[in-house]
């Protein structure tokens, strides 16, 4: 009997334990997620137990959540909707719910839930379609660069030219039609060009019900918003207007409306592969004259170049210009490297357009290619003029002497010098006058007057200030005065002696190394003062008497 009563307790305790077992909280539930749109704002879900529980959860200020009663039940609906505006693209936001036994608060359990905000329509649109506006038929062209507008990839500093149609397929008239514009990096979750940064065609459109009108966005793909790596990139277009007609009720007409659309691009920027761009020089040139070029030369790639993978060549074999620039530090990913080139041209160039080739090598000093075996080169074309055209100085004289008030440049201390401009040309000149080559020793506080005109014979009187440094060492100094009318220039140097002023350092200096001098005199004055002054008293005496 005892050992059936043993035996009985042994199953009792262990029944009871089973229950215990079976009485730990869990979610019964399988949800795990929620995807919300720039439609679908709002979303909810339900949770459940297999017991009783008090329920909890903590998430970001990215989300605004509400639930129904979350005590001592097991079954709780959560409703979920974004705090803030939905950005493009998709972001994945967390928050967690915990579930503790109504019972027993040291039995509890968590689960997470992933909430997505995805902008599968277009971020550009903050109202609803209700004049149901249509933006289609997107085509790219490549203008200038290395992309393939059929295939949809770029590259950084391509031109880019995309055309689009706009359509109102409503019943209403719709008005002010504006078009916004967004490249959007996809891996950064943000628009790195709007339509700020894009030239825009059609740009305010009025369209009937049933019309329709294209309209063009025009762009560079600015190498300094991308990032090294990033390649998937989505061009958003939104078409905005307004719904202007009188068959509208009053609740629409006057409404806003918006269109989305939007077209996936690749921009390439994990080739091996640098791109010439920002490229400036005269076009116009004559004979002997320096030619400058400047220019940057981008890495579009995701590598670092080293100084012997990259080369700049400037070649044009008439004008003998054949040279290779290199880069002592290479060219960062992603970065640039500014190169200026200066050359003078012959003395003996023949009238015409002159194309000169720049280049990108590589390592092995060829020119540089990209996946598609296209050469990193560009040709840019100056045009040289009449070689008499080369005497660029003016019909006029100069010349220049001190000014009476200022008849010495002294140290520390302003000068004018008078420079007198006469026209010796046949016809009237409107000139500038200029000063360079004092810049060591002084600075020019005023001209005047700068610039006047002329008539042939007339002559005028220009008045320049200079301020002469503090540091000044004296001695000879020289400076240029110059004379331009239109592209002529003449010029006038001017010689003067710059003298040292009297500080007071050097007024100390001067007292020191004449003492004997200044001491005899000082005690002359002295004994003068003394005699004058036993005169006086003398003098005072006799008249008291």
């Amino acid at each position: 009997m005892k050992k059936q009563l043993f035996a009985l307790i042994l199953l009792t305790a262990f029944l009871a334990s089973l229950m215990l077992a079976s009485a730990a909280i869990n979610f019964t539930d399988s949800n795990t997620a929620l995807t919300l749109t720039q439609s679908t704002t709002s979303g909810s879900f339900t949770v459940t137990t297999n017991d009783l529980a008090n329920f909890a959860y903590t998430s970001n200020g990215n989300l605004t959540i509400t639930n129904s009663s979350s005590n001592n039940t097991n079954t709780v609906t959560f409703t979920v909707s974004p705090a803030v505006s939905i950005p493009l693209g998709s972001n994945n936001y967390i928050f967690s719910i915990t579930a503790t036994n109504a019972t027993d608060s040291t039995d509890s359990k968590s689960k997470n839930i992933t909430v997505t905000l995805s902008n599968d329509t277009n971020r550009l649109c903050s109202s609803s379609n209700t004049g149901d506006l249509v933006i289609d038929d997107i085509e790219f062209n490549v203008l200038s660069g290395f992309g393939d507008e059929d295939d949809l990839f770029f590259y950084p500093l391509d031109e880019v030219e995309v055309t689009f149609n706009v359509e109102n397929t409503g019943l209403y008239d719709i008005s002010n039609i504006e078009i916004t514009a967004c490249l959007y990096d996809t891996k950064k979750s943000k628009c790195i060009m709007d339509e700020e940064d894009m030239d825009i065609t059609n740009d305010n459109l009025d369209l009937d019900s049933g019309d329709d009108d294209d309209a063009t966005l025009t762009f560079e793909i600015d190498p300094d918003q991308l990032t090294e790596g990033d390649t998937n990139y989505i061009l958003y277009i939104g078409a905005t207007g307004e719904i202007d007609d009188n068959s509208a009720s009053d609740a629409l007409d006057g409404s806003e409306t918006c269109a989305p659309g939007s077209e996936d691009i690749e921009i390439r920027t994990k080739d091996t592969f640098a791109i010439i761009g920002n490229v400036f020089y005269d076009e116009n040139v004559y004979c002997g004259e320096t030619l400058e070029i400047s220019a940057d030369v981008f890495n579009v790639g995701d590598a670092d170049l080293d100084s012997d993978e990259v080369y700049f060549e400037i070649y044009n074999k008439e004008l003998g210009i054949d040279q290779e620039i290199t880069f002592d530090s290479g060219i960062d990913a992603m970065s640039k490297e500014s190169v200026l080139f200066s050359a003078k041209l012959p003395s003996n160039m023949t009238e015409k357009a002159y194309n000169i080739r720049l280049s990108i090598l590589d390592e092995d000093h060829e020119v540089m290619q990209n996946e598609e075996e296209d050469e990193s080169q560009k040709t840019i074309t100056i045009t040289a003029g009449k070689c008499t055209a080369t005497d660029t100085s003016s019909s006029v004289s100069i010349a220049a002497e001190l000014s009476e008030d200022t008849p010495k440049a002294v140290v520390g201390e302003q000068f004018v010098v008078e420079s007198t401009i006469k026209n010796t040309g046949s016809s009237s000149a409107t000139y500038t006058v200029s000063v360079s080559g004092n810049e060591a020793w002084s600075e020019v506080s005023s001209i005047e007057p700068s610039t006047f005109t002329l008539a042939s014979g007339e002559s005028k009187t220009v008045s320049i200030t200079f301020a002469v440094d503090s540091d000044a060492k004296a001695g000879d100094k020289e400076f240029t005065i110059k004379a331009t009318s239109g592209s002529k220039t003449t010029e006038q140097k001017v010689a003067i002696t710059l003298e040292e002023g009297l500080s007071s350092s050097k007024i100390i200096q001067h007292i020191k190394a004449n003492s004997f001098v200044y001491t005899i005199v000082l005690i002359n004055l002295i004994l003068l003062i003394a005699i004058i002054i036993v005169i006086v008293k003398m003098f005072g005496r006799k008249n008291d008497d």
